[in-house]
């Protein structure tokens, strides 16, 4: 569902979307293992532009998006194919959640070939999807026959909140004489 706005100098669109992903695994090797999860979110995007001139606007962006964990990162499987790094899998885990906010602004002088162009952009995530790291200090029993020995690692999804990104930068561009550019 979304809604559009235009005039000569405003331009505006928002949209909001509804997703909803069902997993169903059914397993039988190593061992018995069933997993049924529903990941849905409600998505909205906000789009905004302001023309100054031909030659100089601005633009606002708003977006959200999830990730889905993947079958390997929910299964509660010990991969002991490599001795010092063991992996398991997290039944628990959750889909991440993203906001991004962007911010552009261009403008140009076409008589004198200036011209700045600035970006700035800042996402927070929640539910981000990382790896626990635990280092056995003395030998883990961790399943039947299988032990992660001193200094091994065994690696696990997570769930993290709070995870944000900043970025920005600038450029202006203008004609060198000495170049003839």
């Amino acid at each position: 569902m979304g809604y559009q706005y235009s005039s000569e100098k405003f331009k505006f669109q928002t949209e909001v979307l509804y997703q909803n992903a069902k997993l169903d695994n059914q397993q039988e090797f190593p061992k018995a293992f069933a997993l049924e999860r529903r990941f849905s979110a409600v998505l909205p995007t906000m789009r905004m532009e302001y023309i100054f001139s031909p030659t100089t606007n601005i633009q606002i962006d708003y977006d959200t998006e999830t990730a889905e964990p993947q079958i390997r990162q929910l299964q509660p499987v010990l991969d002991n194919s490599n001795p010092l790094q063991f992996r398991t899998g997290n039944p628990d885990l959750d889909q991440s959640y993203r906001q991004e906010m962007r911010l552009r602004f261009r403008s140009q002088n076409p008589d004198t070939d200036h011209s700045w162009f600035l970006y700035a952009s800042s996402s927070l995530t929640n539910r981000f999807i990382s790896n626990s790291t635990l280092i056995a200090n003395q030998p883990l029993a961790l399943a039947e026959g299988i032990t992660l020995e001193k200094g091994g690692q065994l690696l696990k999804p997570v769930n993290l909140d709070g995870f944000y990104e900043l970025r920005s930068w600038a450029n202006y561009g203008m004609p060198l004489e000495f170049i003839k550019s």
